[in-house]
């Protein structure tokens, strides 16, 4: 017995399978882009292309924004290609916001929303466009914030 999905024209590649990093213009100045599910405690690179800021060559990070667990590393006004590092630092839904200044003295909101993984939890397969950096240690452990270094 076989089992067959019918898919729609809404339905394509993209958002069907996840496969993707998903951006959404939802205000004038609020784009939100999907990352799709992450890990705890772990360090991710995500890129992605946001027409809004294309052809703008004066678009540039705000500097009056810090943001400890997103930062953005890469900005290419030619082709609207953003890459920025998230740290997956809370389990659940996590959003990080980075402020861009546009060239018409506006300026717009990158919201990056992520489904954190606890603990335990597995390992996500990863959109693309996401790539992991690195594992951070974890906090809580007790080896994590401890000085002894053991027999010797």
């Amino acid at each position: 017995m076989q089992v067959h999905f019918e898919t729609t024209s809404e339905d394509n590649d993209e958002d069907f399978g996840h496969a993707v990093v998903k951006v959404q213009e939802r205000a004038r100045n609020v784009i939100v882009i999907h990352v799709g599910i992450l890990k705890i405690h772990h360090k991710y690179e995500v890129k992605c292309v946001v027409p809004r800021i294309k052809d703008d060559e004066e678009t540039r990070p705000d500097e009056d924004d810090v943001n400890v667990n997103c930062r953005l590393t890469a900005l290419d006004s030619e082709s609207g290609e953003v890459v920025v590092e998230v740290v997956a630092h809370k389990e659940k839904l996590q959003k990080e916001t980075i402020k861009l200044k546009c060239g018409d003295g506006d300026s717009v909101n990158l919201v990056y929303q992520a489904r954190v993984l606890g603990k335990g939890k597995g390992t996500p397969m990863l959109k693309e466009g996401v790539r992991l950096l690195e594992a951070l240690p974890d906090p809580d452990e007790s080896d994590y914030a401890s000085d002894w270094k053991g027999f010797q």
